[in-house]
């Protein structure tokens, strides 16, 4: 290595937490080097990712907003290291992560974290792609074929977990249509879902503790001794994506919950959930699917004490009553705030709480600034949605992300759900009450306090929340729409690969006629 890359490595393993906190430029500048070393120039390599690790780390647990100078950095060395002939499989997988956490955390729009994000994760899946060990997979099996093997990349397998949710429902449906599942369990997971799993009929495999590395060559293993026909994914950072784009099964398919973005090779179906614009995030020309689970009422009504209500409504501002939110801190935009302003101005006896993780210094900016920003209270701390849904009479939505969880936690109380319509997610709107999702923030104001000054608009509204709840409750046809998705992935992928062998039996033609 080179000295200054030596001595970049040594300050920056010599500062973490407060240290890295009160000396950020320094810290900041020597990951800022490690991350600009081109790839000839590392001499030891456990050293360097050890270092790039310690700085990821940092960010990961503060969640310092300073860390979004590192994008243009982070994606150039993304480039550097994808363009290599045999890519190191688990310093991009560290690379993809950081640049996805900084993308997530920081934006405020779903289109916008794919404007960011598609270019370094196009880049590392042509990495991850060029050096996957050779490997010929079968075809696509018959569209009609009575049950297909699946395998689940599940980061979370834990009953708390909003991103199980949807292996949650999905388990028993496969079961129920006689498909077997197999759960590559690949970070998270519990007792109680691994007791949900066995009862669903699933072989769980418990591929987590290793690096990143190790768990796509575990996963790869096992799948080659049980050979998956349809892969699904529910997560589209390092792992996943390095997975999917050394081609794990003939047919693929991403469960869209969270960040659009995943521009990967051999991506046959999405579970569009937002209904997110598929050529912004990325996704080529692969089928578009539903994932209409049921939801799951009794884990969204969890039993919750007084003494608990009581303790934290004792944390929020007294003699009021209460509206709120909840979630990451990214998601609250300023029009969001001026939005609740104007609530807050037409409705004095009313304080708005805001409860969640990550950078809350423009929320705090604008308190500063508004004429109603004593009423404006801020936990910045995980809150907990069962105890909040017992204390707000309103959830106001955010946007342009709009929440997901939260929305369903206060719905299952009876509480009405105020939402903003928004162009990125509108598939949301179907989980939500429709005569409270507004078309502009006037609309969002009026219908917000609508509620808290007529009581009996307020009261219809609860009635219809419950009413939504239990019909989302019920499963109905989702086995059967789930089934028909995946033959409909599976279809398209069949006529992908006729496509594409059609397309090469041409090109080989041209190379004769042109040799002839």
């Amino acid at each position: 290595m080179t000295a200054s890359l030596d001595a970049a490595i040594t300050a920056l393993m010599s500062l973490g937490g407060v240290a890295a906190r009160e000396r950020h430029d320094e810290f900041l500048a020597s990951l800022v080097t490690v991350l600009e070393a081109p790839p000839h120039a590392i001499a030891d390599p456990v050293r360097y990712q050890a270092a790039l690790s310690h700085g990821f780390a940092y960010y990961f647990w503060k969640w310092d907003p300073r860390g979004v100078g590192l994008y243009d950095p982070v994606c150039r060395a993304i480039a550097h290291w994808a363009s290599q002939p045999q890519p190191p499989v688990g310093l991009l997988c560290e690379l993809v992560d950081f640049v996805y956490f900084l993308v997530w955390c920081f934006e405020d729009s779903s289109t916008r974290q794919c404007e960011r994000l598609v270019g370094p994760l196009r880049a590392a899946a042509e990495g991850f792609a060029r050096g996957a060990p050779p490997r010929r997979l079968p075809p696509p099996p018959a569209e009609d074929r009575p049950a297909l093997r699946i395998a689940w990349l599940g980061m979370f397998a834990q009953t708390d977990s909003p991103m199980s949710i949807a292996l949650r429902a999905v388990a028993p449906a496969l079961k129920a249509r006689g498909h077997h599942l197999d759960v590559y369990a690949w970070r998270f997971i519990d007792d109680p879902f691994r007791q949900h799993l066995k009862d669903c009929g699933a072989a769980l495999h418990e591929v987590s503790g290793g690096s990143a590395a190790d768990i796509i060559g575990a996963v790869e293993a096992q799948a080659r001794l049980a050979p998956p026909d349809v892969v699904v994914s529910d997560m589209n950072n390092g792992v996943p994506t390095a997975l999917f784009s050394r081609h794990l099964a003939p047919v693929q398919i991403f469960l869209q919950a969270g960040m659009p973005a995943w521009p990967v090779p051999h991506l046959n179906g999405v579970f569009n959930s937002f209904g997110f614009d598929p050529a912004k995030a990325g996704w080529g020309d692969a089928a578009m699917l539903r994932i209409d689970a049921p939801w799951d009422l009794p884990a969204l009504t969890p039993a919750v004490t007084e003494a608990e209500i009581a303790a934290e409504r004792a944390l929020l501002p007294q003699g009021t009553r209460l509206v709120g939110s909840y979630g990451r801190f990214s998601k609250v935009t300023l029009p969001y705030l001026q939005a609740v302003e104007r609530i807050l101005l037409r409705c004095p006896d009313v304080s708005f709480v805001l409860g969640g993780t990550g950078d809350a210094a423009h929320v705090k900016a604008f308190m500063a600034g508004s004429p109603v920003g004593a009423r404006i209270a801020l936990q910045e701390r995980w809150v907990n949605g069962h105890v909040w849904g017992h204390i707000l009479e309103l959830l106001l939505d955010t946007w342009p992300v709009t929440g997901g969880v939260s929305a369903r936690e206060m719905l299952a109380k009876g509480r009405p759900v105020v939402t903003c319509h928004s162009p990125e997610m509108p598939a949301m709107n179907a989980q939500r009450d429709q005569a409270l999702v507004a078309r502009d923030w006037d609309g969002f104001v009026d219908i917000a306090a609508q509620l808290l000054q007529d009581r009996a608009a307020y009261e219809a509204a609860s009635s219809r929340a419950a009413a939504l709840v239990r019909r989302f409750s019920e499963a109905k046809t989702f086995e059967a729409e789930l089934d028909a998705d995946i033959r409909l992935a599976v279809r398209h992928a069949r006529q992908q690969r006729s496509g594409f062998s059609r397309m090469l039996t041409g090109f080989k033609g041209l190379l004769g006629r042109g040799k002839a």
